[in-house]
């Protein structure tokens, strides 16, 4: 069982899964990958092919530096469901009853995000821009010093969330094949 996919170019794959699995594709084949962990890892996301960062369930954090995967401190036990950064010192992390983390090269931190909500999904621009989906229409948005509620007029839950570069263009997946799409110009 696999949950997510991350890559660098079409020779440089990663894929996370049940069990702490994670899998190299190197353009021609899947190979397994040792793990530090055997918790269900359920997002990868990385800044280079020497600087990837998976979460997972019990607060699971890892960090692949190009040569070999090693356990990162969470300081949380609660389940992770996503990561995404803009570069190796701005990563967030998402997950149960509403943990919202943030590393910046050095260390985990907690964000209030509040909010008691599982959040799914998270993408950001960088540091200062970071936007959050999860159940019942629930959107975050991190402007580096404080998480404001978004509306979003959905009670459909929210899966994940992308945007383009620029930041006021972003788009939300979710139940019931809920498509959002918000732009401010």
């Amino acid at each position: 069982h696999l949950t997510d996919v991350w890559g660098s170019s079409d020779t440089d794959v990663y894929a996370v899964g049940k069990g702490g699995t994670i899998l190299h594709y190197d353009g021609y084949d899947w190979e397994e990958m040792d793990s530090p962990t055997q918790e269900t890892l359920t997002g990868i996301w990385g800044d280079t092919d020497a600087d990837i960062f998976a979460v997972g369930l019990n607060g699971t954090i890892l960090h692949y530096n190009g040569s070999a995967w090693s356990q990162m401190d969470s300081s949380t036990t609660r389940h992770l469901y996503d990561v995404w950064g803009s570069s190796s010192v701005s990563v967030f992390a998402v997950g149960a009853k509403g943990t919202f983390l943030e590393y910046n090269g050095a260390s985990w931190s907690s964000i209030s995000a509040g909010t008691g909500s599982n959040l799914y999904g998270i993408w950001c621009s960088s540091g200062t821009d970071a936007f959050a989906v999860g159940k019942k229409g629930l959107m975050l948005y991190y402007d580096g010093v404080k998480v404001e509620k978004v509306n979003t007029e959905t009670k459909d839950w929210l899966r994940d969330v992308w945007g383009s570069a620029v930041t006021t263009d972003v788009f939300a997946v979710g139940a019931g094949g809920t498509i959002m799409h918000g732009k401010n110009e």
